[in-house]
């Protein structure tokens, strides 16, 4: 019998520390050396062809130049190579739960807790659970919470894991019960009539796993689950739409706008120039390119190209107009989108800054959250060259935004645990008159003050009332029949006019400018990011789509003015079409079609990290209080009583607010039906369950 030979072995891999080179990657993508950068990710791979480091450093730099698909790819591979490699399973989870690839979530999920739970269930973590939970593969989610550590978050997904399946049933057997068939418009009203709310997410997640589903009931599914506020099924019915009908025509517009949130600027200028106009918008879909052009996804070339093919489909012709003004300004002014030296081993090692840069902070806006969110901007800033100014009303305001919603003022973990459609200032208003008076209550701020406040000289404050009497009767500059985009636009004005006077007359000529809100502050301030927008005629932002982000933006003093210019064009015009192929909105749509405009380019943030917006949130034990005393001789709940009820005995609880939860369990009405049972499904229960309980 002749002797089996085992199959030849690869030579093993040989110990490589790689901290070293993922730092060097890092700091050449920092320094935005993205030839540079892939260099040396080509020669580690040629040296180590079975590690899969190389290819998560590709990825990296796959991302930072608007790849995303090819990124993904990139970690896909990686973990192809070396199975539950750490990071490699970690990046390949994060990256699937954020192109929606769902089943392929569910799939690592169910292999980790067969295979090896303890070590393989925490690298995907809880957002595999999560993502479970959604697709309804309650047993792996189940197996995967047996793994993870204990705790009040555990013991919330635990509730919510109860919740899903409970609803799962209801909707099967509502389903069953009704026997629904034909389109899926159809069997959706049919539900809404029937007030069946249970059976709408059985439905759309049965659509969802089939594979013969059509494109026309995808976008529906898209379109239900976004109203219903589901995030994942949102992004899961998105990628079924990707991988099934990538230029299904209603499709391509959302695929544009989800490329581009997600960085891929350059997938989605590729979608917008291949895109045939038959039974898209041909203005939006031109408007959309020239927003990927500006973000450096679309070459100029490409999208003069396109406005051309679409010339004749156009509704706007001014939107052509547009898009070639943009070619024109970012022709005159060109900018550098790589800043590789031709080799990676020209060092990476930060060098001193030949001299201090000199940086403008631009305030801007209502004060709201300015106490939580200025002293992280400052201490990221003491020690710089850095002059401060701001431009304020006197007038804090209540933080309502536009459309009248509480949520900013709502206590920490209220509002995430809240159906997005119960933080009207209308519902509290009618129901809990006091805890609406405690929302809405302003400040008034002096010049003095701030002067103190900001230590800057450097502070207008504005009369409102004034600029409401100046410009109520001018419509054009309404909004939702308000002025507060108006007054936004003004505020930036007025800021970037008082750097300008200082400039003027100090001779001192800023470097970088740095506009932000007043509600946000800065954690880091990225070096890279301060040279590259000195140096360049770019305005760089935390994220851009088919609308432009208008929270914080830094850029060197000219792009500055051109940034700041939108209110001269409102003013002038009093309107927000001042200029060809404006669409008429306001806001980050107006910002970003005016820098469009202006010929202003866009770029990513590499480094610099800023706060999530921040409101001057009511403490929870006093909005608790407040909560308990209203609920008091009531019978019954109604559904958004029972909601913010409900969410604020869990953010105590998460809180471990123990005086207050139990002040306000005891104060809920022994007839709420609806909102002892979700207590009793809920994380809260036993907390609570302990407590005297109305009888």
């Amino acid at each position: 019998m002749s002797e089996v030979r085992a199959p030849a072995k690869a030579a093993p891999e040989r110990a490589v520390s790689w901290g070293v080179p993922q730092a060097e990657v890092r700091e050449l993508l920092l320094q935005r050396r993205m030839g540079d950068a892939r260099l040396l990710v080509k020669e580690l791979a040629a040296d180590h062809p079975t590690a899969p480091e190389p290819l998560l450093l590709a990825a990296s730099i796959a991302s930072a130049e608007g790849e995303w698909d090819a990124g993904t790819r990139s970690i896909e591979r990686a973990f192809e190579i070396s199975p539950w490699h750490p990071e490699a399973t970690r990046q390949l989870a994060q990256r699937w739960f954020l192109d929606g690839n769902v089943p392929a979530i569910v799939a690592l999920m169910g292999r980790a807790t067969a295979e090896a739970g303890q070590e393989r269930v925490p690298l995907i973590g809880h957002l595999g659970i999560e993502t479970c939970i959604e697709a309804a593969a309650f047993d792996i989610a189940r197996k995967a919470m047996d793994v993870m550590d204990a705790g009040e978050r555990q013991l919330e997904r635990r509730a919510q894991l109860a919740r899903a399946e409970q609803e799962w049933a209801e909707g099967t057997a509502q389903l069953q019960a009704r026997k629904l068939s034909g389109p899926l418009r159809k069997q959706l009203g049919s539900l809404a009539k029937a007030g069946k709310d249970a059976a709408f997410s059985t439905v759309l997640r049965r659509y969802l796993l089939a594979e013969d589903t059509s494109p026309e009931d995808l976008m529906r599914v898209r379109t239900t689950v976004s109203r219903l506020h589901r995030p994942i099924l949102s992004r899961w019915a998105v990628w079924t739409m990707r991988r099934r009908h990538p230029m299904y025509p209603p499709f391509v517009l959302e695929e544009v706008v989800f490329l581009s949130l997600a960085g891929g600027h350059k997938d989605a200028g590729r979608l917008c120039a291949a895109a045939n106009p038959d039974g898209i918008s041909a203005d939006a879909l031109l408007r959309a390119a020239a927003y990927m052009a500006l973000a450096g996804g679309l070459h100029a070339s490409d999208l003069e190209q396109l406005s051309e093919r679409l010339g004749p489909h156009l509704d706007d012709p001014g939107i052509a107009t547009l898009a070639r003004r943009f070619v024109e300004g970012t022709g005159q002014r060109p900018v550098r989108r790589d800043l590789s030296l031709g080799s990676p081993m020209v060092s990476a090692r930060r060098l001193p800054f030949l001299r201090q840069p000199q940086i403008a902070i631009c305030l801007s806006g209502q004060l709201r959250g300015y106490r939580y969110a200025w002293p992280a901007t400052k201490r990221v800033i003491d020690g710089m060259d850095a002059a401060v100014f701001v431009s304020t009303w006197a007038d804090a305001g209540v933080g309502f935004g536009q459309r009248g919603q509480v949520v900013r003022r709502l206590p920490p973990g209220v509002a995430p645990r809240m159906n997005p459609d119960h933080f009207g200032e209308e519902l509290y208003t009618r129901s809990f008159p006091r805890v609406s008076a405690m929302l809405s209550q302003q400040r008034s701020h002096t010049a003095d003050e701030l002067r103190q406040y900001f230590s800057t000289p450097h502070v207008e404050v504005h009369d409102e009332a004034a600029f409401d009497r100046e410009y109520k009767d001018k419509p054009g500059l309404h909004w939702l029949n308000k002025l507060n985009q108006a007054k936004m636009f003004y505020m930036i004005h007025a800021c970037n006019q008082q750097k300008v006077a200082f400039e003027q007359a100090s001779g001192k000529r800023f470097d970088v400018v740095i506009r932000l809100r007043c509600d946000n502050g800065i954690t880091h301030l990225e070096r890279e990011d301060v040279l590259y927008a000195a140096q360049e005629p770019i305005c760089l932002v935390a994220s851009t789509s088919t609308k432009f982000y208008d929270r914080f933006a830094m850029m060197n003093g000219a792009v500055a003015d051109q940034y700041a210019s939108v209110w001269e064009g409102l003013r002038r015009e009093g309107s927000s079409r001042y200029f060809a192929g404006s669409s008429g909105q306001f806001a980050e749509h107006l910002l970003g079609e005016h820098v469009i405009d202006q010929g202003v380019a866009a770029g990513l943030l590499r480094g610099t990290q800023t706060t999530a917006l921040l409101s001057d949130q009511l403490p929870i034990d006093v909005f608790g209080q407040t909560l308990a005393e209203e609920l008091t001789g009531r019978q019954e709940l109604d559904v958004f009583e029972t909601d913010l009820v409900v969410a604020t005995l869990e953010a105590m609880a998460a809180a471990r607010a123990k005086a207050p939860f139990a002040a306000l369990w005891r104060a809920v009405p022994a007839d709420a039906a609806a909102a002892w049972a979700r207590l009793r499904n809920s994380f809260v229960w036993p907390m609570g369950s302990g407590l005297p309980k109305p009888e």
